[in-house]
């Protein structure tokens, strides 16, 4: 049977290793002259090219889990505390990649009504569907990768979401509908399957949501309404809000979150990395996208808005924009201080197959602190706006008489 993908490469599975640039090849310019339109249709649906990703992705220092061009149709993917080993979801089942053992095990459970959540290194929680018809609720269970073992309890939950691990190991957090409808946070005891409201002082009903124990001083509450995402501590004091958001993700030392956005359109034919096109080359592929999109029917769809990811420094408040990749689902990789995963959507507003991304940081960061931009990382804001100085006052000169001549 063919495998739905193909395992992390070595330099991925070499943790603790910085990971290298690939070298940069010589890249021959595209020819735009005229084209029939049916070989532009070819264009703008053309296969999916390994070698443009690789370069892509080794011009930026991305590696990925999976093959360029398999058939990457994974969904909630989150990396182990060790970062050994990669649960994902694919069609009918949850998997679990080793990227020391170059395998992948199939998780032996129908698929999760949601995304796992690790609880340590070797187990994963799940919340699936009930066995028996009829019966409302879910199962909670913890699957051991390691000892393929499973142990569930009965939860009730309406419509559950955005599974993750509670304060400690004996607790799970969770999304679920109240009576009402709206969608609040709510704790779940493991070994019983108790369930109770959390965070009841977060009254906004929640697009996305999430908490990190680890952050000193007694964790922190993320979470987005409205286009507006939030972080707070657990009793809902220190509460900052960034605009412009779907989700947030505070890194466990509590400095660094990344903000989760949809970016401005762009066109979904001939999508090119435009920094290495001269401006005549530009100009002639927006002339010739312009002029075929205008004879598309009305139906078509021939823009889309790519995830985006924002950074900000809670010490000094500053807001940068990752500009040269395009992602969402985002994470921290906990394995290694500053190494951040996502679901790649693109590099450079090219749209390419999806893959689990993986990053290091370290250095960039180091950059910022300098008050050096590296390439690749804007600054959007420099203070937010509640804080940022007042305009000065017009200051009037004093009427001070002149001192006597003598």
């Amino acid at each position: 049977m063919k495998r739905p993908c193909r395992i992390l490469s070595r330099a991925v599975t070499s943790l603790l290793l910085m990971l290298p640039l690939l070298g940069l090849a010589a890249c021959e310019e595209e020819n735009f002259g005229e084209a029939s339109f049916y070989e532009n249709v070819y264009d703008a649906y053309a296969d999916c090219r390994e070698s443009e990703i690789r370069f892509l992705k080794g011009k930026h220092g991305i590696s990925t889990a999976f093959a360029e061009c398999g058939s990457n149709n994974f969904r909630n993917f989150s990396w182990s505390p060790t970062g050994i080993h990669l649960y994902f979801q694919v069609t009918h089942a949850g998997h679990v990649l080793n990227g020391e053992e170059k395998t992948i095990a199939t998780v032996p459970t129908p698929l999760p009504v949601t995304n796992g959540a690790w609880l340590d290194g070797d187990r994963v929680l799940l919340l699936l569907p009930h066995p028996e018809a009829g019966i409302p609720g879910q199962r909670l269970g913890i699957y051991d990768h390691r000892k393929a073992t499973m142990k569930a309890v009965d939860v009730l939950l309406e419509e559950p979401l955005m599974l993750q691990r509670g304060r400690d190991a004996q607790h799970a957090l969770v999304t679920a509908l109240d009576e009402q409808g709206a969608r609040r946070a709510y704790s779940v005891e493991i070994a019983t399957g108790a369930v109770e409201r959390a965070f009841p002082w977060l009254e906004q009903p929640l697009e996305s949501f999430g908490f990190e124990a680890d952050v000193p001083d007694g964790g922190m509450v993320t979470w987005a309404a409205g286009g507006t995402a939030h972080i707070a501590r657990p009793d809902g004091t220190q509460q900052q809000d960034f605009e412009d958001a779907t989700r947030a993700v505070i890194h466990p030392l509590g400095r660094w979150l990344v903000l989760e956005r949809l970016a401005a359109a762009v066109s979904n034919f001939d999508q090119a990395a435009w920094d290495e096109m001269s401006d005549e080359a530009r100009e002639r592929a927006v002339r010739r996208r312009d002029a075929w999109v205008e004879r598309l029917p009305d139906w078509t769809d021939t823009e889309s808005r790519p995830p985006s990811l924002d950074l900000v420094d809670l010490d000094s408040g500053k807001r940068y924009r990752f500009s040269e990749f395009q992602g969402d689902e985002f994470e921290w990789y906990r394995a290694k201080d500053y190494w951040l995963s996502f679901r790649l959507w693109g590099i450079e507003e090219k749209e390419l197959n999806r893959n689990v991304a993986l990053l290091d940081l370290t250095d960039r960061m180091r950059m910022l602190d300098r008050e050096i931009f590296p390439k690749g990382i804007e600054l959007v804001q420099a203070v937010p706006e509640a804080d940022a100085p007042a305009e000065p006052a017009e200051v009037q000169p004093l009427d001070v008489p002149e001192a006597p001549a003598g």
